[in-house]
């Protein structure tokens, strides 16, 4: 079930769900060198919660578009 792409299944949750990807962020985990901050990071996933199409689901986002995955 690691790739969207290929999903089969009565696995519905994971149909209807987004992933999103924040990038290499500025966190005590991304470390001090990462390229973005956390608001940039935070960006895809609170669009996707508060703003993105409602017909945008089961795909992979990051910088708000979808990526092949």
């Amino acid at each position: 079930m690691g790739a969207f792409s290929e999903m089969e299944g009565d696995y519905a949750a994971y149909r209807v769900s987004n992933a999103a990807c924040p990038g290499w962020v500025k966190t005590d985990m991304g470390g001090r060198n990462a390229e973005r901050d956390v608001a940039q990071g935070a960006d895809t996933p609170v669009w996707l919660a508060l703003d993105a199409p409602q017909r945008l689901t089961g795909k992979f986002v990051r910088d708000r578009k979808v990526i092949p995955w």
